[in-house]
């Protein structure tokens, strides 16, 4: 939260055990664990609501749907009308509309909900969004994105616009010039291979590179 950088909040995944969502309030000194009420302990995302910078008001993805807390983590809610996305990646603020929106990646789609409150509601995207990060900016009152989308064994970066919360408008695979870098990773330890520095990020198998 800007308004109070001691207060952060942290989220991981694996094929194992979580941790769920962790919490520290002396800027990151000390941690404390604060899934009460989350079924799905396995974050994938963590969001500080736009309209309480103390951070007591936030959101977290995980594997089966997005959950809300208002009292700073405490207790947590889950938002029924997510429970089939699937995993949910990362959280942005946009306008749409001239509206303030928090939006969400999931699968082949990006949901959003007002931050005044209401419903999550689902724009379909060309491919899919789930291994991507938002990268939105807003203009003039409106609300872009730039994004990896793939779509089965292919990917590509897409530029998308909001008409409405449930429709976005795609353009893409948009073009732009690849470099190619050999690896640099001591063999001994760790794969080699050479590819394209664009796909570590926006693979065509849809799985990144580490």
């Amino acid at each position: 939260p800007k308004a109070n950088p001691n207060i952060i909040y942290a989220g991981g995944h694996n094929n194992g055990v979580s941790s769920g969502v962790l919490k520290s309030v002396d800027g990151g000194e000390h941690w404390t664990r604060n899934s009460s009420g989350i079924f799905d302990t396995h974050i994938w995302g963590v969001f500080v609501h736009p309209s309480d910078p103390q951070g007591k008001h936030v959101l977290v993805g995980t594997s089966s749907g997005i959950y809300e807390s208002k009292d700073g983590a405490a207790s947590w809610q889950f938002a029924n009308e997510t429970a089939g996305f699937g995993p949910v990646i990362s959280f942005a603020e946009v306008t749409i509309g001239g509206k303030q929106y928090i939006a969400a990646n999931h699968g082949s789609s990006i949901s959003s909900v007002p931050v005044s409150g209401g419903l999550w509601q689902t724009a379909k995207a060309p491919g899919g969004t789930g291994i991507a990060q938002l990268s939105t900016v807003t203009t003039a009152g409106e609300s872009e994105v730039v994004m990896c989308v793939t779509a089965s064994w292919e990917g590509g970066v897409y530029y998308g616009k909001w008409d409405t919360p449930t429709n976005i408008e795609w353009n893409g695979p948009l073009n732009y010039t690849k470099n190619v870098y050999e690896s640099w990773s001591i063999t001994s330890k760790y794969r080699h291979e050479t590819y394209d520095d664009f796909w570590d990020s926006c693979p065509p198998d849809g799985a990144p590179k580490d």
